[in-house]
């Protein structure tokens, strides 16, 4: 599922509730294509004919691609690490995005402060309950 599922509701909101329901059933069944491709593959393994063995993403894929010597092998290694990394930033930037709803919420203040780097500039903004702006120079 991933960090995206707490923008739903807005997607919804925004679009509408057909378009995002049919892109959703789309994906799931995209997703469920590609898992029954990935057992497939898996079951095809040499002795693991019954998915006896524990085997991971990578492993099945070196078993097609020839391990990690070679540049398939390298490149599955590659996708899958800049794979997670994307993930783990999204959550990050997710989190960081409820951490500052809360300290608005509860703070005496009503406002965060952060530092936007945009088009080779930085400025200081502040977000409140009604938005986000820009701080002048004077703060």
């Amino acid at each position: 599922v991933g960090p995206g599922i707490v923008m739903l509701p807005q997607v919804f909101q925004i679009s509408g509730w057909v378009w995002p329901s049919t892109l959703i059933v789309l994906l799931c069944v995209l997703s469920a294509f590609a898992n029954t491709f990935f057992c497939d593959s898996a079951a095809r393994m040499p002795g693991n004919s019954h998915l006896t063995g524990r085997n991971t993403y990578i492993d099945v894929c070196n078993s097609y691609l020839g391990g990690s010597t070679t540049i398939g092998g390298r490149m599955v290694r590659l996708l899958a690490v800049l794979s997670l990394f994307g993930c783990s930033i999204a959550s990050l930037s997710a989190a960081a995005q409820v951490y500052d709803s809360a300290v608005v919420l509860a703070s005496p203040i009503s406002s965060t402060f952060a530092l936007q780097f945009s088009g080779g500039e930085a400025a200081f903004i502040r977000w409140t309950e009604q938005g986000v702006e820009e701080c002048d120079a004077g703060g």
